[in-house]
């Protein structure tokens, strides 16, 4: 069983990253999709794939955090949501058909696809201000190397618990959704680098850890980027992209 904290899953859902595959590629059919109500002394929450990635298991989540998710975006990015979608926690359990196995960008699409069937959920986008950090290189340069990728190499990131990102052939627009996640507030990418691909680790202090980690001899985020990869965030207003909800009901009966 492979298991990813929510936080995990939020992170990696915001790479196109390793996510990514072939526009070409066929989007596995589902063969079953239950959704009950969460129990209501269930602790855990996530997502966690079982049988070789042919099942997942989403437990335990609003459909609110659910959309942001699976649309790769943060809470107030998502607009006029019911209050029972806020409060109302849901398990779902998708079985692949065929053995296929999907990508993290095919479980959300067919996760979208499940909402649209079953929540008769219909959204459309719109573009507002809201708060947002402005990602920039900083004064002093960037402290990080261009990547060297091979051929058709896609971007990657991987955390290694909390506090430590490892960003391999990312563009900077790659990052600043990862940053997003982290963050909890859009990231705009300002750094006009367009195109070229980094790669570099982060460490940075975080509430996870303890004395024995020595959590006080790290930085926090912010820092560790001024630090360690020469970029500056920059709390501000900006416009986002925002995902209007204009229907949603509670699930129908599996």
């Amino acid at each position: 069983m492979k298991r990813l904290p929510l936080v995990v899953l939020l992170a990696a859902s915001s790479m196109a990253a390793s996510a990514q595959t072939p526009a070409s590629a066929p989007l596995p059919e589902v063969e079953a999709a239950t959704i009950n109500p969460t129990a209501p002394d269930a602790i855990n929450s996530g997502f966690h794939t079982e049988d070789n990635g042919h099942r997942a298991f989403i437990e335990n989540l609003p459909v609110a955090r659910l959309l942001t998710i699976v649309y790769d975006l943060q809470n107030d990015q998502v607009i006029a949501v019911p209050k029972w979608a806020q409060t109302d926690r849901f398990d779902i359990h998708i079985v692949i058909a065929g053995g296929a196995t999907p990508t993290l960008a095919q479980w959300k699409q067919l996760t979208r696809a499940i909402l649209a069937e079953r929540f008769h959920l219909k959204a459309h986008d719109e573009t507002r201000e809201l708060p947002v950090y402005s990602l920039t290189v900083d004064k002093g340069g960037l402290r990080i190397k261009p990547s060297i990728p091979m051929k058709d190499d896609l971007p990657d990131d991987t955390m290694t618990g909390y506090g430590n990102l490892q960003e391999t052939n990312v563009t900077m627009a790659n990052f600043s959704k990862t940053l997003g996640f982290l963050l909890e507030r859009p990231v705009v990418d300002d750094t006009h680098l367009g195109e070229q691909r980094f790669d570099f680790t982060l460490h940075w202090s975080n509430t996870m850890q303890t004395a024995s980690d020595n959590a006080a001899a790290l930085p926090d985020l912010r820092t560790a980027l001024h630090e360690q990869a020469g970029l500056r965030l920059t709390a501000t207003r900006g416009n986002a992209r925002v995902l209007v909800i204009d229907a949603l009901d509670r699930p129908t009966p599996n």
